[in-house]
């Protein structure tokens, strides 16, 4: 029987922009779904911003990082927002959305068949919207930071990445993208670098390298001059062990796309039945041959090298190829550069670091980087295959097989988001248990945060039941909460005096609810906790009531 290739090839690319669209939308939906507290190092931020001029702030150094853009636009949102997160998330998602549009146009005008051209817009879609970079996604100050790296990435390489008569101005201008990226965050540093290689790849005049090399060299001299140095203490050099760690760096996507058949601990949270029973078995042979995925090397390392093989292939073909190559393959290559890039200062500047804490060599942080180099190599394969019908495949089996690690990398961000507001929510009722999980959060980084905050009225303090705590609540102002059923549970309080957790199942639509006690004073608040089950609320009350003695209530406008 003779298959007709053409409806093949329809079909597949009406997948592939069915699955773009719905990573799109998933990725978008999870932006939105951040958490609105501070979290992690946002409690260093806010003290920071609210007790220091911007203008002197913004330039030095946090951890190694100039965020000195991110750091007005935290600034803006502080001042005019209350520092609620929404300014972080609405820029971060537009940014998100603006790089894949760069990305697209520069792909849908290449002069190639169509099927490679859905297939590489559907991998530049998993690269940017996949799940596994749910730690940038989902948490408002690295999307800030990391998205206005992606959009200035983007738009400087489709700058170099053709011919043109404005050699000069067109560098210049990307110059002025890398730097934007620079003055983002570490990792935007490596925008230089990818620009770089594009120019080589299209054996581009002199004109077009000498703004790029110099805004590289004052880039880093600005860097790690002045008077809050931006390097690392730890910084050395031992190419061979910073080989292989970038070598286990880049593999980290890999890793949590098949996280619950490496990992036993992941796999014994799968459904109990067969799919459990399988992926415990696979976890355990995998780590009596390898060891456990967090620490082990040897096989992620092949991984990457197998990686960095292809890309140096396709870009060796693309040097020799030029006048054919279309210049959409080389903003491909040019998205795998930036993210080598970064994994060698990642691995040049934190190789003592990983020394002691191995399993950060993995960590969710680095992903939106390293996914970003697999896909610039994804995209350029595609790009460059020889049958349309193969490229489209390609694309399709692989968002296909990234779909599963969506489940388990969307609880991992629900389990984010729930730490993040219970810590905050507790850290404003005065009441945390010493054994609720932090996150990334510092307890005395946010104790030493909440005065503050107080004092300004912003992030929680903005929040309109805050004026009520401790207080009788006037009955005109609120109405009662549709609570089903509630416990009340004693904890070991890190804050002064006692407090009870108390969780509850509820259909109401309101951000938050308020607990009173018998005497109608607001003793605490909770919120909708999804990461523990529909409908399913969660937080904090002051004092030792028991079950009969709370009820709860919500604000009547």
């Amino acid at each position: 029987m003779k298959v007709d290739r053409s409806a093949t090839t329809t079909v597949l690319r009406t997948t592939a922009l069915a699955l773009a669209l719905a990573y799109l939308a998933i990725g978008l939906a999870a932006m939105l779904a951040a958490p609105r507290v501070p979290y992690a190092d946002q409690w260093l931020f806010y003290p920071r911003l609210i007790e220091q001029p911007i203008s002197s702030y913004a330039f030095a150094a946090e951890n190694g990082h100039r965020e000195v853009l991110p750091k007005f636009v935290r600034w803006i949102e502080l001042r005019q927002a209350d520092a609620d997160q929404s300014v972080q998330i609405g820029l971060a998602l537009v940014l998100a959305v603006l790089t894949l549009v760069v990305l697209v146009r520069a792909i849908w005008t290449a002069p190639i068949d169509r099927a490679p051209r859905v297939g590489a817009v559907l991998i530049a879609t998993l690269g940017l919207f996949w799940l596994g970079n749910e730690r940038v996604l989902t948490h408002s100050a690295e999307a800030i930071h990391a998205y206005l790296i992606t959009c200035s990435l983007a738009c400087g390489l489709v700058l170099v990445a053709r011919a043109s008569a404005r050699e000069t101005l067109r560098a210049s201008l990307a110059m002025l993208c890398a730097w934007a990226a620079t003055f983002s965050f570490g990792s935007g540093i490596a925008v230089f670098p990818a620009l770089l290689v594009v120019l080589a790849l299209r054996h581009a005049p002199p004109r077009a390298w000498w703004p790029i090399v110099a805004g590289l060299a004052l880039a880093i001299a600005l860097y790690v001059t002045s008077e809050h140095g931006a390097t690392t203490s730890t910084l050395r050099f031992d190419p061979v062990a910073q080989v292989g760690l970038l070598l286990h760096w880049l593999s980290a996507p890999l890793v949590y796309v098949f996280w619950p058949l490496l990992d036993t601990d992941i796999a014994q949270r799968l459904p109990a039945g067969v799919a459990r029973d399988v992926g415990v078995a696979i976890a355990g042979a995998w780590t009596s041959a390898f060891g456990d995925i967090d620490r082990s090397s040897t096989p992620q390392s092949i991984v990457g090298g197998f990686g960095i093989a292809v890309f140096a292939g396709l870009a060796w073909h693309t040097w020799r190829r030029r006048a054919t190559t279309p210049a959409a393959v080389r903003i491909a290559l040019g998205i795998a550069a930036f993210g080598l890039a970064v994994g060698a200062v990642v691995a040049l500047s934190r190789s003592a670091y990983f020394e002691q804490h191995a399993d950060q060599i993995q960590a969710p942080r680095y992903l939106v980087w390293s996914s970003l180099f697999w896909a610039g190599t994804g995209m350029a394969l595609v790009l460059r295959m020889a049958s349309a019908r193969h490229a489209i495949a390609c694309a399709v089996i692989l968002a296909l097989v990234l779909a599963p690690s969506q489940a388990w990398m969307g609880r991992l961000a629900a389990s984010m988001r729930s730490a993040a507001e219970q810590v905050a929510l507790g850290g404003v009722v005065g009441v945390l248990d010493r054994h609720e999980p932090l996150g990334e959060s510092v307890f005395d980084e946010m104790r030493a945060a909440l005065p503050l905050l107080e004092r300004e009225g912003v992030a929680m303090y903005a929040w309109p039941e805050l004026a009520w705590l401790g207080h009788a609540v006037p009955g005109d102002r609120i109405r009662a909460a549709a609570v089903r059923e509630w416990t009340v549970e004693p904890v070991d309080n890190r804050f002064e005096g006692s407090g009870v957790r108390i969780t509850s199942i509820s259909d109401e639509a309101t951000p938050r609810l308020l607990v009173l006690d018998r005497d109608g004073i607001a003793i605490g608040l909770l919120m909708r906790d999804p990461a523990h089950g529909p409908n399913v609320w969660r937080g904090w009350a002051r004092g030792a009531p028991d079950h009969a003695e709370v009820t709860f209530v919500t604000r009547a406008d």
